[in-house]
């Protein structure tokens, strides 16, 4: 927004709708980036790969621009937001609204375009690094 660009890492998101395909996530309410999303026309959404831990340090990190000296890491994505090259998934996705929840804003968006692959995705659960494993029969 205004040549401004916007990354955290998100504790989570969720599907709400598969048609139309709408997805949400939440940001704390007294984060800094919130203004800058809230006026945001689209979003990314870049889920990790399982050898992607550094990149999700570095976006929850306090950093005034979380893309400094990543640019070769980044495509242009939807309306100028950036998507990641290597993400196992990219949603890009027009914010169709946000709400207050609690101490947190639910943003939903509209995904109009995504790629992903079935590479092993990165995990956060009980404050690690983590992955996902099919269970034992």
């Amino acid at each position: 927004l205004d040549g401004k660009l916007e990354g955290l890492t998100a504790n989570s998101f969720c599907s709400v709708s598969l048609d139309p395909p709408i997805v949400l996530w939440s940001l704390r309410k007294d984060a800094g980036s919130l203004p800058t999303f809230e006026r945001a026309s689209h979003f990314c959404i870049n889920v990790l790969h399982a050898h992607q831990v550094e990149m999700s340090r570095h976006f929850c990190g306090r950093q005034i621009n979380k893309f400094d000296g990543l640019a070769d890491e980044f495509t242009e994505g939807l309306e100028g937001i950036p998507a990641l090259k290597d993400a196992l998934a990219t949603f890009e996705c027009e914010q169709l609204e946000h709400q207050p929840m609690g101490d947190h804003i639910v943003f939903y968006g509209m995904v109009k375009r995504y790629t992903y692959s079935q590479a092993t995705p990165l995990t956060f659960h009980c404050g690690t690094y983590t992955t996902v494993r099919p269970l034992l029969d």
